[in-house]
């Protein structure tokens, strides 16, 4: 090689040099071309050394006409035939670039429909969501029972321990129950038999008349010959101020 570079000779004419000189009688003849072939660079047109940048801008104006299935052919054979020369790497290098294109264009375009199609999703839940509550408050607020419903409710979980209460109290502290000890009065029955659960559990249900008449079952008492209460009357009773307890010996408290 330095010899060809001393003698201003090409590798190829260098190649042609050596390659006449083999004797046509030796055993590596026919060899010699290729090992010829190996030890000297390969030959490097002038054409290849020298790419105009007009060469590039048709190179990239002619694969921007191509459609996407044209680039994808073109590309593909340009894999295939591995060919690596300076106009063939500059089409490959644009081929890369609108093909990376084209598939990142699809790619959002695919990424975009979902994502409209998942808001199209919350925008009929959001509206199933709203339509289902407002039957729920059309159902829940339907006549005047409905807006009564929780008071109704509160009332009745209430009065269902009272009737408890006065039922077991009325029995066990024979017709007091503990703010009627403290006031002195007493429920006693008119017939004279004593206070038993049956009877406190039914005077507690005459409670529920005394409101079902807007209170006026309770104010009876004002005007009733005996002073009797509406759930009074219901079961018999009346009530009395509690009596002082017997003197046993009353001789020696004279």
């Amino acid at each position: 090689m330095q010899a060809s570079d001393d003698l201003g000779i090409t590798p190829e004419v260098l190649r042609n040099v050596l390659v006449a000189s083999v004797p046509a009688d030796a055993d590596w003849a026919d060899e010699a071309p290729a090992m010829f072939d190996r030890l000297l660079p390969a030959p490097t047109s002038e054409a290849s050394e020298a790419i105009e940048p007009r060469d590039v801008g048709a190179v990239r104006d002619e694969v921007s006409l191509y459609t996407t299935e044209e680039a994808l052919e073109a590309y593909a054979a340009l894999l295939r035939s591995g060919r690596t020369d300076d106009m063939d790497v500059v089409r490959r290098e644009a081929l890369e670039t609108r093909l990376a294109a084209e598939i990142a264009a699809d790619t959002l375009g695919v990424l975009q429909s979902r994502i409209a199609a998942l808001a199209e999703d919350v925008r009929e839940a959001e509206k199933g969501l709203a339509e289902t509550k407002e039957q729920l408050e059309q159902v829940q607020s339907r006549g005047l029972f409905g807006s009564f419903r929780p008071f109704l409710d509160e009332l009745g979980f209430g009065f269902g321990w009272a009737s408890l209460y006065f039922s077991v109290m009325l029995s066990w502290w024979k017709g007091q129950t503990i703010g009627k000890r403290l006031l002195r009065i007493r429920v006693m029955r008119l017939d004279g038999e004593p206070i038993t659960w049956w009877v406190g559990f039914e005077r507690a249900g005459g409670y529920a008349a005394g409101l079902a008449t807007g209170l006026l079952g309770f104010a009876q008492i004002y005007w009733d010959a005996n002073r009797q209460a509406i759930h009074d009357r219901i079961v018999g009773t009346v009530v009395a101020l509690d009596p002082p307890e017997k003197v046993l010996d009353w001789e020696s408290a004279l």
